[in-house]
């Protein structure tokens, strides 16, 4: 008979990923894939995108899951090259694999990269699981560093398997998923930093591994110091960890006025020709898209603009980019003079 998972009895099995709406695609797909059965969609499933956003976290939780719904031996999640490495019995005959294993779970393929007999062992496994019509069915997944198009390391057949099921990218977090992991974080390890100095972290860290390495070193500072972490103190322990400062209101409007070719002082000012309110507008929005400042305090660092300017101003350059090829460039140019 067909192996069948019991009912999910959890709506969102990957709840504590945090992630917004960009990433929602390949969570709806790994929630798809723990509510069928094995194998029934998405196999292979291949998890691609950059180091540090959190395709090993997934692929674990996955494993958990899995656990669950079998015996935890029928579930093998590890390495790529470790696992091709240290399974080399598989090679003659990889259906007894599949005799008593319902999901391989293989972490870091990019590891394979140049390793053709471990790529040639891991084809014949492929080979041999079970397709969704045949009696037992097994579910195989993968996550690899990089972007959905670059599989190209993996020999053509063993690619081809993978391209045959879905392949889908993890992208970066942005600085909102940034800022909520911290503040998550603070509260779960209580540690005890305000709302700026967590957004200050959010900045400094493109991923959420190095992020979270900050915040430990922060609470290991709590200890050791007994006492809260000033700006200075924070601001340390970034630079200790070389990482760069991240942007300032101030850099940001620098950026578009070199971008804009106009003065840093006349966004500041009250002065209305196009080109200058233009200029102003955009350092208003790259100033909530970077820095995620409420639009209160972004009209603080504008000379006390009401807080209704900055968002007028964030939605006019908003649908501008979408519109305005001119515009587009320029906004794109100050967004790669703060990098």
């Amino acid at each position: 008979m067909i192996s069948h998972f019991p009912a999910l009895q959890e709506e969102n099995p990957f709840k504590t990923f945090l992630h917004n709406a960009k990433n929602s695609f390949p969570l709806a797909a790994l929630t798809e894939i723990v509510r069928k059965n094995p194998g029934e969609i998405y196999n292979p499933f291949t998890l691609c995108g950059p180091v540090g956003v959190g395709k090993s976290h997934l692929l674990h939780t996955l494993a958990t899951i899995f656990q669950k719904k079998y015996l935890s031996e029928q579930v093998v999640c590890t390495k790529a090259l470790l696992f091709c490495k240290e399974n080399t019995e598989w090679i003659l005959r990889p259906e007894d694999f599949w005799q008593g294993h319902s999901a391989l779970l293989l972490d870091d393929m990019q590891e394979l990269a140049n390793k053709k007999t471990e790529q040639r062992a891991l084809e014949l496994i492929l080979d041999a699981c079970p397709a969704s019509s045949a009696e037992k069915n097994c579910q195989v997944v993968f996550t690899c560093a990089g972007n959905s198009n670059s599989l190209n390391f993996l020999g053509e057949r063993l690619r081809s398997r993978l391209e045959s099921g879905l392949v889908v990218e993890l992208a970066a977090p942005d600085m909102d998923v940034r800022l909520l992991y911290a503040r998550d974080v603070c509260k779960k390890k209580n540690i005890p930093l305000e709302r700026d100095q967590c957004l200050f972290l959010a900045q400094s860290c493109s991923q959420i591994r190095l992020l979270h390495g900050l915040l430990l070193k922060i609470k290991a500072f709590i200890n050791v110091h007994n006492k809260n972490p000033s700006r200075d103190d924070i601001q340390s322990i970034v630079s200790a960890g070389g990482l760069k400062k991240p942007a300032t209101c101030k850099k940001i409007i620098n950026s578009t006025a070199q971008a804009f070719n106009v003065r840093a002082e006349d966004i500041l000012g009250e002065k209305r020709s196009p080109d200058i309110v233009q200029a102003r507008q955009t350092a208003m929005y790259l100033c909530r898209k970077n820095l995620r400042l409420t639009y209160a305090d972004i009209g603080r660092e504008f000379e006390g603009k009401n807080h209704s300017t900055i968002i007028y101003a964030f939605n006019k350059i908003k649908k501008l980019l979408l519109t305005n090829k001119d515009v587009y460039t320029k906004v794109t140019e100050a967004e790669k003079n703060l990098s």
